[in-house]
């Protein structure tokens, strides 16, 4: 079984903007920022990727108080709109909260399952890094057509894939779209995995050595053939077992 350390802790964030001092209070905290916040009274594509300084405020176990620079994300699903704010941490202060979440913070309820979400890894031999994604779209003659694009693969489960991509091409697709989502998995694994999903979550933010806006999209599988569907859970015990060895050897050398 794969340990999970804590991932959140609660607590209150505020920062001022164009004039708006905002103040969110009883919030799950991690060290990457906090998801779900209203935006209102600020618009999602005005103040869509601009930079603010947050001050953090953890109750739990002593008040402790964390400032860093931040950045204003926004989240998509089949609720309205949210804010997500990614933290800048330095080092310090990135050690500091990782410390105090791990001690004293709690994990995700989404973590209670056989089969987690598998965080991608390129030291895992089989882990697939890409997929081809299919999909339809109007044409200019109000007709259906078929367009694609390769995106990089976040997280993997057997009810779904996180992906992530700078094709700009993708940002017309929503919540509720329809995907044909193609897994060529890497080393000795035999068989390419193909699934239909459709589109839960969507999350966009910059690359920050491009500039680029990335656009996540976290995608719920609900159909595969038997053969893909056994191929899947095959291809996930292999990698299961693949990061359990790591996690072995490490701790047998440290």
């Amino acid at each position: 079984m794969i340990h999970y350390f804590s991932v959140f802790i609660k607590g209150d964030i505020s920062f001022q903007i164009d004039g708006h001092f905002l103040e969110y209070t009883n919030r799950d905290i991690s060290t990457f920022g906090v998801t779900g916040l209203p935006w209102l009274p600020l618009d999602d594509i005005q103040h869509f990727g601009r930079s603010v300084f947050v001050e953090i405020r953890i109750h739990q176990p002593t008040p402790q108080i964390f400032t860093a620079p931040a950045q204003l994300l926004r989240e998509y699903s089949f609720r309205p709109k949210k804010m997500t704010i990614r933290f800048h941490f330095d080092p310090e202060q990135l050690e500091k909260l990782d410390v105090l979440i791990k001690n004293h913070g709690f994990k995700p309820s989404e973590y209670v399952r056989k089969l987690p979400r598998i965080p991608s890894s390129t030291l895992i031999e089989t882990f697939p890094s890409k997929a081809l994604v299919q999909y339809e779209k109007p044409n200019t003659e109000g007709e259906t057509q078929k367009s694609s694009f390769i995106a990089e693969i976040e997280n993997l489960s057997p009810h779904g894939i996180l992906l992530s991509t700078e094709n700009q091409s993708t940002f017309p697709l929503t919540p509720g779209q329809l995907l044909t989502i193609s897994l060529d998995p890497r080393g000795w694994f035999p068989a390419q995995i193909s699934a239909q999903g459709v589109i839960r979550r969507i999350t966009d933010d910059f690359n920050i050595e491009t500039k680029n806006p990335v656009r996540h999209f976290g995608i719920q599988f609900n159909q595969l053939n038997p053969i893909d569907k056994k191929n899947l859970n095959e291809l996930l015990k292999d990698i299961l077992q693949r990061i359990k060895k790591r996690i072995h050897s490490t701790s047998e050398n440290s």
